[in-house]
């Protein structure tokens, strides 16, 4: 357990509020971690102000109703008995790991990516191996013939596969998912995590059919406003289902979270017209950004990578300076993969940008001056 605590610390640093700003939460711009800038939708804060006097009786340990919702908000033909529902899809991701991998097994994914992969496969004694992406290219998923290669050496039992994919925010082809799915037809289960769906609209759900070893991840902490009470699901096959409903915990989501989501997908179209002006504040952001001669990899999620340009350097200690100005991101620089500065920022809103944008103006300038 101490390694993997010092994994989590290496991976995912968590910084801390600066000093002087006071008790006032929304004086700070939180933008380290992905989450929505909305407030949950009020039939949610309804529903939960009714669920609260029922807090005193257990949750359905089944989430049958959450699961019927999520059937027919996931479309392609889902049935409920094709759903697992957790708490957030780190829960989930872990479970898949004690499941499908093990102390025997080995986890394999593509990095940079998301750390908890790592995590959560050192945490249950197996071994984590990674296939690089092109750094020179945003981070691509790697072509078919490294792919193979790695496949080959590192004999998988789970793949993880982000996609968008964080830190980066990244797609990854469709016919490369497709080759993956095909080349481990026989062996390894291959986890695509949709997670920031929404934001992308691309989805391999409609797959299935065709490849029963594959599950897909998905979550309503971001899109749904929902992760201060962690929810998320996975969808496969029901062979792929039944083992992690065997390893789950007798409760996996407690009875708020439940009827958050409920609700949260009643309004489903609230939810997508919400992601589409993140999606579209995305863009704006990404130009602003250049603007200041910043590198900016193509996203696809409700966040941006930024790096050094030729013409702008990014300080060591930005994500530092940044937290100074009362803005929180997350420095990406340790993660496996990066290398130089990289700071992964969450899109907001546009006041939120725009102050953004003007902070890290003023620190280009005075690395600048100062060099």
């Amino acid at each position: 357990m101490p390694t993997v605590s010092r994994t989590l610390g290496e991976l995912a640093p968590r910084p801390a509020i600066p000093h002087g700003w006071g008790n006032d939460q929304d004086e700070l711009l939180y933008l380290h971690l992905g989450e929505s800038p909305y407030a949950p939708l009020p039939r949610v804060e309804e529903a939960l102000r009714g669920a609260v006097g029922r807090v005193h009786r257990y949750p359905d340990t089944s989430c049958r109703a959450v699961r019927e919702c999520l059937a027919e908000y996931a479309g392609h033909g889902v049935k409920p008995e094709q759903i697992i529902c957790g708490n957030g899809s780190d829960d989930l991701i872990d479970l898949i790991c004690l499941t499908f991998a093990g102390p025997n097994g080995t986890v394999v994914s593509f990095d940079p990516t998301f750390f908890v992969y790592r995590a959560c496969a050192r945490r249950h004694g197996s071994h984590y191996a990674s296939i690089p992406r092109d750094s020179s290219a945003d981070f691509a998923f790697p072509d078919n013939l490294h792919l193979a290669r790695g496949l080959a050496a590192h004999r998988p039992s789970v793949i993880f596969l982000a996609n968008p994919n964080n830190p980066t925010g990244t797609m990854t082809p469709r016919e490369r998912i497709e080759f993956l799915l095909q080349s481990t037809r026989d062996g390894a289960l291959v986890v695509v995590d949709e997670c920031y769906f929404e934001y992308s609209g691309k989805t391999v759900l409609d797959l299935l059919s065709t490849w029963p070893h594959l599950l897909v991840l998905r979550s309503l902490s971001k899109s749904g406003s929902l992760a201060g009470l962690r929810f998320g699901y996975a969808i496969g096959a029901r062979e792929t289902i039944d083992p992690l409903e065997r390893s789950s915990l007798t409760f996996p989501v407690n009875a708020l979270a439940q009827v958050a989501a409920c609700a949260a997908l009643e309004d489903a179209d609230e939810i997508r017209r919400r992601a589409q002006t993140i999606a579209g504040e995305r863009e704006r952001m990404a130009a602003r950004l250049k603007e200041l001669n910043l590198k900016i990899a193509t996203s696809s999620a409700n966040l941006l990578l930024i790096a050094s340009g030729t013409q702008a350097v990014l300080p060591p200690d930005c994500a530092a300076r940044l937290a100074e100005r009362g803005i929180l991101v997350s420095d990406q620089t340790q993660n496996i993969g990066m290398g130089e500065p990289y700071l992964r920022v969450g899109v907001g809103l546009e006041h939120q940008t725009d102050r953004l944008v003007s902070a890290l103006k003023e620190i280009l300038e005075e690395a600048r001056d100062g060099a």
